[in-house]
Formats: structure tokens, C-alpha cells, sequence
């Protein structure tokens, strides 16, 4: 099955912006994604939620088991804040691949964080 949309993680993706919980660098240094290394995934489960874990993918594989990191694609920030750039990259390669319902969410979660840095 193809990944699909994650609301929750859409949902809590809005949240954080309007909390302010966004990184908007922009220029040369905004294509060095944020995505959490192995090991920061590893550290962040050992005090969360696989729920709280999947709320930083804009995508899900509902067809893969539940509680694996391998049901999530498409990180949205460093388990800290929401990164642009990381949305920017996600809309890109999610456009390529066919995905249009996670492309134009990220598009609209980096709309909302231009609206919020008047940028």
C-alpha cells in the first residue's frame, strides 16, 4: 500500500506553528534537512508514545504494523520544532512521487509558517 496522509501529524504540525514551534532558515543552509538521526529516533521513543513518534511524519504506511518506526515517512522537524526546510523537501519529493495529499499539506504548512514570518 502507498503512504498516505497523516492528520495527526498534520494537525499537530498546525498546533506547533501557531505555538511558534517552527524553524523557517531560509538560503543555502535550507536544504540540510533536520530528520532525526537513528539514534535520536531510538533516544525520543524511550520517553514517548509511538503516537507522539508518528506525529512528526506527515506519512504513514497504514498497511505496515503498528509500533515500528518502518509505518512512518516524511519527518516534519528534529522532535523539537517543525522545520521548513524539512516541509520544503517533503513537498518536493512527495510531488515527484505522486503523493498529492501529503504534497499540498506540506504546502499548506509552509504557507503557514511564511504567514506567521510575514516572509
Amino acid at each position: 500500500m502507498r503512504v498516505t496522509l497523516n492528520k495527526k501529524a498534520y494537525d499537530f504540525a498546525i498546533q506547533m506553528i501557531h505555538e511558534k514551534k517552527f524553524d523557517d532558515k531560509r538560503g543555502s543552509g535550507e536544504v540540510a534537512r533536520a530528520k532525526p538521526s537513528n539514534e535520536q529516533e531510538e533516544q525520543f521513543l524511550k520517553s514517548h508514545s509511538w503516537e507522539e513518534f508518528g506525529a512528526w511524519y506527515l506519512g504513514a504506511h497504514y498497511d505496515r504494523p503498528e509500533n515500528t518506526r518502518n509505518r512512518y515517512e516524511f519527518p516534519i522537524g528534529d522532535f523539537n520544532v517543525v522545520h521548513r526546510s524539512d516541509l520544503l523537501e517533503i513537498q518536493k519529493r512527495a510531488h515527484s512521487d505522486h503523493y498529492d495529499d501529503i504534497a499540498k499539506a506540506a504546502q499548506e504548512l509552509v504557507d503557514l509558517i511564511d504567514k506567521k514570518t510575514k516572509k
